[in-house]
């Protein structure tokens, strides 16, 4: 018997990681992780001019978020990034940060926005 490939396809997969394996792992987790509640925040923002490998924040008003809670936050940009990475995480209690990190060969200057975020927040219940 020959080992199976781990570059193919999911129909390739290993026996222990057959796709009904992995559709059970998927509906445990579904399972044990319930999203309870939702926000949403908003704030005007004019990121410094960032030079390559620099990195800028600024922190959201988002009321009823926590730290500590499992969250998953999204960032939405009010234009193209143009080879910035933004990310966004719960920094304190009612309060979401938005880190924009140029990633590019070059000097990145956006101008001024109102960028969002949202917040979902997760309980486990299995």
């Amino acid at each position: 018997m020959t080992a199976p490939s781990r570059t193919t396809g999911a129909s390739q997969l290993p026996e222990k990681y057959d796709r009904g394996s992995l559709a059970r792992i998927v509906r445990q987790y579904d399972l044990e992780l319930t999203r309870i509640t939702a926000y949403a925040g908003t704030a005007v923002w004019n990121p410094a001019s960032l030079a390559v490998g620099a990195s800028d924040s600024v922190a959201v008003t988002v009321p009823g978020v926590k730290v500590g809670a499992l969250a998953h936050v999204k960032v939405f940009a009010p234009y193209t990034l143009s080879g910035l990475q933004a990310d966004g995480y719960v920094s304190a209690d009612d309060t979401v940060t938005i880190t924009l990190a140029n990633m590019s060969a070059g000097v990145v200057n956006l101008g001024s926005g109102t960028w969002g975020v949202t917040v979902e927040n997760f309980v486990r219940t299995g």
